[in-house]
Formats: C-alpha cells, sequence, structure tokens
C-alpha cells in the first residue's frame, strides 16, 4: 500500500503505482533473485555527479542495479559502500521513473539523506545493537547493514553479483506509468483520501495492488513465499 499526495489528482496517482513498482521490484531482487542489470559508473556521474562527488568526499563508492521488470520504466537501487568499512558501513536507496536520469539522481538523493539520518542516529543505533539487533522496524534493515560487520560482509556479495551481470540497456518511453502498468497486467486499486479543506491544494490518494509485492518488514509476517525462498539473499533487505 502507499500514499502519495500531488496537485493533480492523475499525477498523484501515477506516483503511487511508481512507489509500488519500486517496492515490488526490490522485493523481487533481494528475495527472488529477480532480473537486474548493472549502473555503470559513468551513468551515476552523468545523472547524479553532485551526489556521487559529496558521497565519494566522505569515502563512499556507489554501487548501482537497474532492476524495473517493466520494459522502459527504471526501478534503480543504489547501494553506497564505506571504503573504510566504518560506520554506516552500507546505504540503501531506490527511485524509480520512466526517465532513468531521474530514477538515479532521485535514488542518489536518498542516499545523501539516508546517510544524514544514520548520522543523526548513531546512538539510536548502539541501542539497537547492544539490545540484540532485532528487526521488526523499518529502520532496523537500515540499521543492521550500517554496523561494519554485517556491511562489508553484504558488500562483498552484492559485488560479486554486479561483477556477473551485463551493464543496463538504454530504454526509454513517453508512455503514462498507468499505461505502463496496465500492459503489465498489473492491477491497481485506489482510493482518494484527500481531506475537504485540502481539496483545492492537493489531491491525497492510497494505492494497493493485489499483483505486487509489498515490502517486507522484520521476516516474522511474510510475505512468506519471499521469506522461504530458496533464491533469496541470506539477510533481511537493506531498504528503509
Amino acid at each position: 500500500m502507499e500514499q502519495l499526495s500531488d496537485v493533480h489528482h492523475f499525477e498523484a496517482i501515477s506516483r503511487a503505482g511508481a512507489e509500488l513498482l519500486e517496492r515490488d521490484a526490490i522485493m523481487r531482487f533481494w528475495y527472488l533473485s529477480g532480473s537486474a542489470r548493472r549502473i555503470s559508473e559513468w551513468d551515476v556521474a552523468n545523472c547524479a555527479g553532485p551526489f556521487e562527488r559529496f558521497l565519494r568526499s566522505f569515502d563512499y563508492s556507489i554501487l548501482g542495479f537497474e532492476i524495473s521488470p517493466i520494459p522502459a520504466f527504471s526501478v534503480v537501487l543504489l547501494f553506497a559502500i564505506h571504503e573504510q568499512d566504518e560506520y554506516p558501513a552500507l546505504l540503501c536507496s531506490a527511485g524509480a521513473s520512466t526517465d532513468f536520469c531521474i530514477a538515479l539522481r532521485s535514488a542518489s538523493s536518498e542516499l545523501v539523506q539516508t546517510l544524514s539520518a544514520l548520522a543523526l542516529q548513531a546512538p539510536r543505533f548502539e541501542s539497537w545493537m547492544h539490545a540484540g539487533k532485532s528487526i521488526t522496524h523499518l529502520d532496523h534493515h537500515m540499521y543492521y547493514y550500517a554496523d561494519p560487520k554485517s556491511g562489508s560482509r553484504m558488500a562483498e556479495l552484492l559485488r560479486t553479483r554486479a561483477a556477473g551481470l551485463p551493464f543496463r540497456i538504454e530504454s526509454a518511453t513517453s508512455d503514462p506509468i498507468l499505461d505502463l502498468l496496465t500492459a503489465a497486467g498489473i492491477s491497481l486499486f485506489v482510493a482518494d483520501i484527500t481531506p475537504p479543506l485540502l481539496a483545492h491544494e492537493l489531491t491525497t490518494v492510497r494505492a494497493v495492488s493485489a499483483d505486487l509485492y509489498p515490502l517486507v518488514v522484520g521476516e516474522e509476517a511474510g510475505p512468506f513465499e519471499l521469506i522461504r525462498s530458496t533464491e533469496r539473499i541470506k539477510s533481511p533487505h537493506p531498504f528503509p
């Protein structure tokens, strides 16, 4: 389920659909060994140079995957890896758009935001570590890989996976995201929950799809076809 607001009703629904597709693609990549293409360093520098340079100034390198199951729609999954294995050791973010550069730029901006968040949450991270590192909240997924021990181990696994992948192939479309979802046979159910007092300023919708996987939070409640998959990466996903 995803809730988003926008000035225009159609745009709000489109953004909610893109968020649902982004989360589904991440879950398929992590738990079902979903298809992926490697993103080149040139793409990162070309589309998100300022963010890449900022992260590099803190000793982070970026490893990127394009993981969308729908042609001409980009879902970018990025990891920032600290070269000295210091806290926070591994950061994760994602972006989705019909424009690859916009998706990559969005994901890169989110990496910077995640780094800032973790820098401010160091005391909470330490408390979580001392309490046993249980994963019951999305923040805990982020903390798990901020830990230098598990973060550096996962970075090595991701680099190995990336080394065996082809680089992404350029594709583009002017088709709206809702048309792409329909063409792929993906249903989308939407409720307009805009407060009446704000209806003249924005539109807020809540969207859900029975054809897309939700974001796993912890690994106690499923979806169990993901959690119990024999193809999965044997650690919880890092997406915050």
